[in-house]
């Protein structure tokens, strides 16, 4: 069993985190691409196009924590394509 992250939200207060790269983090991409870890369906991080191919090969810097509810607000503000691509099968869903 995966154990949670959290993080203390300004706005949501206690919830779970996430990460995301600088990319999307700076508003620098539209196209948030799920990185899903060992079968779970939520999220460990977020990346853009550019970090999808190897998003485990970046530093602590390349990183920001993120709460889950502000990642769908930004998500939902911007227009965002956000794509989940199932670990155990590859198939990719777009939301």
């Amino acid at each position: 069993m995966a154990t949670t992250t959290m993080v203390r939200c300004g706005n949501h207060g206690l919830v779970p985190a996430t990460l995301v790269c600088k990319h999307l983090a700076k508003g620098l991409s539209r196209r948030w691409h799920a990185v899903l870890v060992d079968g779970s369906e939520i999220p460990e991080g977020w990346v853009c196009p550019e970090c999808e191919p190897h998003p485990w090969d970046f530093g602590l810097s390349d990183w920001e924590v993120w709460c889950m509810h502000c990642i769908r607000r930004v998500q939902k503000e911007t227009g965002a394509t956000v794509t989940v691509r199932d670990a155990r099968t590859g198939q990719v869903h777009k939301q």
